[in-house]
């Protein structure tokens, strides 16, 4: 237990440092932006109908694709290439054990495992699992939550759904003033993404995301989301996580990362960390105190 409670207060200490760096671009500002260039594309003129170059060109292309043919070379090379991305992305299971280790009732249900055990031994594994995990967002000039569901119905892949909520304060209501500034800016961030642990040894993941994500308050926007998420297990019931979900909405990138120290306690959890938010220009990090549920 002191070895936990000093590596608490060595990250918090940490987390005091990195937290203090505030945002040069204010949240409403850069709301603002993401609404000028969703009026921009609404007020673009629609390309002229050219329907009927399109089918000549397509008729073209068709008589020519005729008369074309694939060398051998391509295929060869092709045939590497979808080798090579499967590997990349899926993995070989007949080749790469750790592919097929079972997925653990919850992160150290053993000494040393975390999501995933090496050997299906008894009580041990489980066939399908939920990951509940609520924290809360604060900073000098902002507060938040952010709410995520794992659903994992096999080992192998997962879905996950989070919804982020911040508001940030500026005025008399950081400064105590009695003045009339007293305002709000209001932010929330929707992901739902299918996630794929492409490393699952028992001490480590490592995987990709992909999904739909949408911003609301006033923005209503969607947008494609991808990213990477792990999370290393370093024994006496404590793991890192880190993640990051990317993506553009109207050529501006809105970006979300984080990196919390999780202490897990059977099938709850606490944690602590760094969130950080990025809106085009405006950056924000966040410390975030949780906790979780493992069902």
């Amino acid at each position: 237990m002191p070895s936990k409670l000093h590596r608490l207060l060595t990250f918090a200490f940490f987390l005091s440092f990195v937290n203090a760096a505030t945002a040069q671009v204010r949240l409403d500002e850069a709301k603002e932006k993401i609404k000028e260039r969703q009026s921009e594309e609404s007020t673009r003129p629609s390309r002229p109908d050219r329907s009927g170059e399109s089918r000549d060109a397509s008729d073209r292309g068709q008589q020519s694709s005729g008369r074309s043919y694939s060398s051998p070379q391509d295929n060869f090379l092709l045939r590497i290439i979808g080798h090579a991305t499967y590997g990349v992305f899926i993995g070989y299971y007949r080749l790469e054990e750790h592919l097929n280790h079972p997925l653990s009732r919850y992160p150290f249900c053993t000494a040393t495992e975390g999501n995933h055990i090496s050997e299906r031994t008894g009580n041990e594994a489980r066939r399908a699992r939920i990951d509940v995990t609520d924290r809360f967002l604060v900073s000098n000039t902002t507060l938040g939550n952010q709410l995520s569901v794992r659903l994992r119905p096999t080992p192998y892949f997962f879905f996950e759904g989070s919804y982020t909520h911040i508001s940030e304060l500026f005025g008399s209501i950081l400064d105590g003033s009695n003045g009339d500034q007293d305002r709000s800016t209001r932010f929330s961030l929707i992901n739902a993404t299918l996630c794929y642990d492409r490393i699952r040894t028992e001490s480590f993941n490592l995987g990709w995301l992909i999904g739909w994500r949408h911003l609301g308050e006033g923005l209503d926007a969607d947008a494609l989301v991808t990213g990477l998420q792990m999370e290393v297990f370093m024994g006496e019931g404590i793991s890192l996580t880190a993640a990051y979900k990317g993506g553009f909405v109207y050529g501006l990138g809105v970006n979300e990362s984080g990196a919390h120290l999780r202490f897990h306690f059977g099938r709850y959890a606490g944690s602590i960390g760094l969130q950080r938010l990025v809106i085009s220009d405006y950056r924000k990090n966040m410390a975030a105190f949780g906790l979780g549920l493992y069902l």
